[in-house]
């Protein structure tokens, strides 16, 4: 049996959902909104671990890598077992909790332009330069729009 380092309580002698990507949702239609771009390690699959059989989200690999599984049925009975594991667990669950409700106080209070300058604030490094990590129809799926809005917004902010 091969030991992995669980992100919640250490090593454990099995294997989670750990992946790299992008995750949201998409509609028939083609539309797609990007609700978290995940880096290496980051644990995903936490809410459809206790939301049952159907996923909230899906998830699309930006680069190559590699994701590692664990039955919903057996991480579920380590969190019941380990209560330091399950405490790390939830203070996650919480992080994940409060980073969609400021992007849903995002798309109330703001527009366009403003999610948009906040994303590009995110980005900036210490000398200000903002590099774009993909192309306008990325961005656009990170703010729910169209890529047509996001390259309006963006002259806006460049006037």
């Amino acid at each position: 049996m091969q030991l992995f380092s669980c992100p919640f309580c250490g090593p454990r002698g099995a294997s989670e959902f750990r992946f790299a990507g992008e995750f949201g949702n998409a509609r028939p239609e083609g539309a797609t909104v990007t609700a978290h771009i995940a880096g290496p390690g980051e644990v995903c699959g936490r809410v459809d671990l206790f939301a049952g059989p159907v996923f909230t989200v899906s998830a699309l690999a930006l680069s190559s890598g590699a994701a590692l599984a664990l039955p919903a049925r057996a991480l579920r009975q380590v969190l019941e077992s380990e209560p330091a594991c399950l405490r790390r667990f939830t203070v996650d669950l919480a992080v994940v909790v409060t980073t969609l409700t400021r992007a849903v106080a995002d798309l109330v209070f703001l527009d366009v332009t403003g999610r948009l300058a906040g994303l590009l604030l995110e980005w900036a490094s210490a000398d200000g330069a903002i590099a774009l990590p993909g192309t306008q129809s990325e961005l656009a799926a990170r703010l729910g729009v169209t890529r047509q809005t996001v390259n309006t917004a963006l002259s806006r902010l460049a006037h």
